[in-house]
């Protein structure tokens, strides 16, 4: 009988592995469309044109992850969630392949349809936190949450490195910008073995319950957002998530054309930020939890964001920015785990998958709009998609202050209060 520490664990290699996978093509996307030699563009085909398309290439996963995140928590909801995570699994497996196919014969077009299908099927974040908020006592779901997150901070650090790498033909005669792809297809094979062997359920369904089809899958989704608290935070989240991906997603752009960064110096910079990413959620998020309260987590780290954004374009060197790069590291690592916990906390434990498959969704409309309006207004300047982040974060923790104050207290006439 696996014990719940030991399904933890193995929770959080899936994790792990996910990101990975994902990770391994951050380094390219950008050289891949933006540069001559990325082979999918035809000769003298304009930046602009250029720049459209990666948002839209870079819009595709987040767009398809949105829709199938809170269709895939809820599905656990009522069939389970290891029976649901191996489906998304290979189906994840299948898209990087046909991701591989589409760069190996420069079809962009096929490129986007193999993201979207990766996309669809990586929503199942939202099972991985089900599972984690299924196995853990409400007063550590913060911390668990945020071991989630280091997990997937390992990928994040090896992930650009070996991607980056895999796409250079200077170490290897026969790297190019498919072999990442094709290195994400046998990471998600690797994570389909460890879930069908490895994770048990961690969800029991009720004998007599009814499995929910399409309609009731939707209408569990609008139970679980009928909570008040759920729906504000997830408002909060919605603009957050409109800045945040910017980042993630446009930054590379910025380095190309402010420090000429190439695909193995971009994948070394994500690496740098993935081991922050590490250090915050093992170490930093830890000590935080025990000495401030999650509503005033969330809400500095949202602050932070919004100042660190416009920091990050003052430096003209690389390496005055990489000292700069952990104050923004740690306010990501706070501020995501403390949302998920603070929607966690909101609802009852046969509700969780809706209401984190809700939270992965809205994260990923997000990151499927910022990357359209960025490939759009970078046009006229490389620094503009940050400076509307850092706005956009801005108003995240205004409204963070407004949807997490405390409630106010009633006096009762002729009550006399207290010193």
């Amino acid at each position: 009988m696996r014990t719940p520490r030991l399904t933890l664990a193995a929770i959080f290699v899936t994790a792990l592995l996910d990101l990975l996978g994902s990770s391994l093509v951050l380094p390219i996307l950008a050289p891949l469309l933006l540069r001559e030699t990325g082979g999918m563009f035809t000769p003298g085909t304009p930046e602009a044109t250029r720049s459209w398309v990666l948002g839209l290439l870079l819009g595709a996963f987040p767009l398809a992850q949105f829709l199938g995140a809170p269709v895939m928590g809820a599905l656990s909801d009522g069939f389970g969630r290891r029976r649901v995570l191996r489906g998304t699994v290979l189906m994840a497996t299948v898209g990087y392949l046909v991701c591989g196919l589409a760069t190996h014969w420069g079809n962009v077009a096929l490129l986007v349809a193999g993201r979207l299908v990766a996309g669809f099927m990586g929503g199942n974040i939202a099972l991985v936190q089900a599972m984690v908020a299924d196995l853990s006592a409400p007063e550590m779901r913060t911390r668990n949450f945020g071991l989630v997150s280091a997990a997937s901070g390992f990928g994040f650090i090896i992930g650009p490195v070996v991607g980056g790498r895999l796409a250079d033909s200077t170490l290897v005669p026969w790297f190019d910008f498919a072999m990442p792809f094709w290195g994400a297809a046998g990471l998600m094979a690797l994570n389909l073995a460890l879930v069908w062997f490895g994770i048990p359920e961690t969800f029991s369904v009720e004998g007599g319950a009814k499995r929910p089809g399409l309609s009731a899958t939707l209408g569990g989704l609008r139970e679980a957002l009928s909570v008040h608290r759920v729906r504000a935070l997830l408002a909060v989240v919605a603009v957050m998530t409109l800045g945040w991906p910017i980042y993630v997603q446009f930054f590379p752009v910025y380095l190309i054309q402010r420090f000429g960064a190439d695909q193995r110096q971009i994948g070394n910079f994500f690496a740098y930020v993935g081991v922050w990413m590490v250090l915050t959620q093992v170490l930093i998020l830890r000590w935080a939890t025990r000495r401030w309260a999650t509503r005033s987590l969330f809400q500095c780290s949202l602050l932070g964001l919004a100042i660190i954004y416009l920091l990050l374009l003052w430096p003209r060197r690389m390496d005055v920015l990489l000292l700069l790069l952990p104050i923004q590291v740690v306010c990501e690592g706070l501020a995501w785990p403390s949302a998920s916990a603070l929607a966690s906390q909101a609802v009852s434990a046969s509700a969780q998958g809706r209401v984190l498959g809700a939270m992965a969704s809205v994260r990923s409309l997000g990151m499927a709009v910022a990357p359209v309006v960025s490939g759009y207004i970078v046009r006229f300047h490389p620094a503009l998609p940050t400076l509307f982040a850092s706005t956009v974060m801005f108003l995240a923790f205004l409204g963070a202050l407004w949807v997490l104050a405390p409630p106010k207290e009633v006096h009762v006439p002729g009550e006399k209060g207290h010193a």
